[in-house]
């Protein structure tokens, strides 16, 4: 017999009691928890007991084999019902054999203390006049020595009738995959893990800087200039030591992306990078992965569900390619107030859970606009494009992304030889604006903004190798990615941009 055991049948007393039988116990105390008639008033006519059952059996051993050890204990057993049980028969036996009376009266009610507190299972009442409710949840939650009692840290989500034991277990059991841990990767993925979601794969290339701070809630002072990564599993393990976390610090690319779904259940987009945004779109769609994705943009966001089964529209039948660089900004270019991103990150987990839970009301084939200036929501309804390149006609990702992949476009010039550092052209792409507020001194540079290099044939020579500047490195890679496709094969982008060269990383 285990030490703690879940059993749907009646409980035979007289085969657990002789179990405790020790030649060096002096008394044995055995408890036996029955249905009652009558419970605050009200008369009962069964019970029914619900667990999780494989954190309960976890959960349960552990408390025994506390109790053996703190009491010196020469046996420890404890049996809990679960299913319908009527009027008076055992829901619960504990029995304890030690060799001296008071360790054993003390480690029988330790143990039915910590199990009626600490292992998940839940307990409905029939009433006599047809009504039935879920009694004593809140007691999971208190009177605990332990900081990882899964009864405890579940209890309010578990009470739900649409999550239950069975969909706590299926959080449990499911895969995500949070690529960006910044101002909406943060809430998403502590949510998550807070949650109970058993396995979390972080990817984030990133270092901490202090704008980060006012809406990247994973982070403080002490982490700026570390890797995000790094940081994001410290404190999400602090959060929650049961959830499997993996960082991922390589950059996505069309050769790496589709082997990194396949891992995964679903697929979270926290990136304020369109040329990645349409990255992960297009490895969703073709390896049939969920995916969630928002967007911020000052005061307002949207949030939208790529579900392959129900074949609704992706980001390419919206937009049939990136914009161009400079078009449209980012959180560092446009300004966004912090509290925006924390919700449309805590909206990416809401939609998250629903969708790993089953249920059924979900974003479907809409899209959510929501301006947290003025309150005003709406929803959209998306159609997919029979012509479009990955959905309409699954185009493989080393075609869709040929030049980007054959060679990289970002290089680090602080690492690179001196002799070709000599080579390159240094070009800041900024607008006027940005660089007269943050010049770039630390290098001998020309100033061409991104516009006039997208729609000038002639601006550049292209026998001459040049390096693109912007403030963070984002969208100097998607204009070195379309220069290429131009026919400029020697542009090339400063990894991390002036933010990355002044920082070292």
């Amino acid at each position: 017999m285990m030490l703690f055991t879940l059993k749907d049948s009646p409980i035979d007393t007289l085969a657990f009691n002789q179990m405790l039988q020790a030649d060096a116990a002096g008394a044995c105390a055995i408890f036996e928890g029955r249905v009652r008639n009558r419970n605050e008033g009200r008369d009962v006519e069964r019970l029914e007991y619900e667990a999780w059952n494989k954190m309960a059996q976890r959960e349960g051993v552990r408390i025994i084999a506390q109790a053996v050890k703190r009491f010196g204990l020469e046996r420890g057993f404890c049996v809990h019902r679960t299913g319908m049980l009527a009027v008076g028969e055992v829901a619960v036996w504990v029995g304890v054999s030690a060799p001296h009376r008071d360790e054993a009266f003390a480690a029988c009610r330790y143990i039915i203390d910590r199990v009626k507190a600490e292992v998940p299972i839940w307990k409905k009442e029939y009433y006599t006049d047809g009504e039935a409710e879920w009694v004593n949840c809140h007691r999971c939650a208190v009177h605990t020595d332990s900081a990882d009692s899964s009864a405890a840290r579940y209890a309010r989500q578990v009470c739900l009738p649409e999550v239950g034991t069975e969909g706590q277990q299926r959080l449990a059991d499911s895969r995500v995959l949070v690529v960006g841990a910044g101002g909406l990767g943060s809430p998403a993925l502590m949510y998550l893990a807070a949650a109970g979601v058993g396995h979390i794969t972080v990817c984030d290339r990133d270092t901490v800087e202090v704008s980060n701070l006012h809406r990247q809630i994973l982070f403080d002072t002490q982490g700026v200039g570390k890797k995000k990564t790094r940081l994001a599993l410290q404190r999400l393990e602090a959060l929650n030591p049961a959830v499997e976390l993996v960082a991922v610090d390589q950059p996505l690319t069309a050769a790496n992306v589709e082997k990194l779904f396949a891992r995964h259940d679903l697929v979270l987009d926290c990136t304020d990078n369109f040329a990645i945004r349409f990255l992960l779109n297009d490895a969703a769609v073709l390896t049939s992965t969920p995916l969630i994705a928002a967007s911020l943009y000052q005061y307002e966001g949207q949030l939208q569900l790529y579900d392959p089964s129900d074949k609704g529209a992706c980001l390419r039948c919206l937009w049939r390619e990136p914009p161009a660089p400079g078009l449209l900004g980012n959180c560092a270019t446009a300004g966004v107030l912090g509290p925006v991103a924390g919700v449309f990150g805590a909206l990416q987990a809401v939609e998250a859970l629903k969708f790993l839970l089953g249920f059924p009301e979900s974003l479907g084939r809409n899209m959510l606009l929501f301006d947290l200036r003025s309150y005003r929501a709406r929803l959209v309804e998306t159609r997919p494009d029979a012509d479009c390149l990955v959905c309409g006609h699954a185009t493989p990702l080393h075609t869709l992304y040929a030049d980007a992949s054959s060679e990289s476009v970002e290089v680090d010039l602080a690492t690179l030889p001196a002799h070709q550092r000599k080579e390159f052209t240094i070009v800041d792409i900024r607008e006027r604006l940005e660089t007269d507020s943050d010049p770039l001194n630390e290098l001998i540079h020309v100033n061409i903004p991104a516009e006039m290099l997208l729609n000038a044939t002639d601006v550049l020579d292209t026998g001459q190798r040049y390096l693109l500047f912007c403030g963070i490195g984002y969208r100097s890679r998607i204009l070195a990615e379309l220069l290429r496709q131009r026919g400029h094969g020697n542009i090339y982008s400063q990894r991390g941009g002036i933010a990355g060269l002044r920082t070292g990383t």
